[in-house]
């Protein structure tokens, strides 16, 4: 894998409205649909504060547009809530939305 390191950011209030009760609920079908493409992994996560986080490894930087349009479909097929952000901290910060 390389350097392009994502983090999905979950409000965990907003997923239990939503009927997402655990992190795993959304770890597992991501991993499976990044797996499927072979263009990036779930890699780990964690919580606290009032959120989820999910951690996501893009093979490379070349596949980064295609990742992100499978990782909002995914997402957005779980139905997360609205607030659920996608985050990328090098080589610049970005704060991307699922629902675009």
């Amino acid at each position: 894998m390389s350097d392009v390191f994502l983090e999905i950011v979950v409000q965990a209030a907003e997923a239990a409205a939503a009927g997402i009760d655990s992190r795993d609920e959304i770890e597992e079908p991501l991993e499976a649909a990044l797996s499927a493409t072979g263009v990036g992994e779930v890699t780990g996560g964690g919580g606290g504060s009032g959120v989820y986080i999910v951690d996501v490894e893009i093979g490379t930087e070349e596949q980064f547009d295609e990742a992100l349009a499978l990782i909002r479909g995914a997402l957005q097929d779980m139905k997360v809530p609205p607030s659920t952000v996608i985050k990328r901290h090098k080589p610049k910060e970005l704060t991307l939305p699922v629902y675009v």
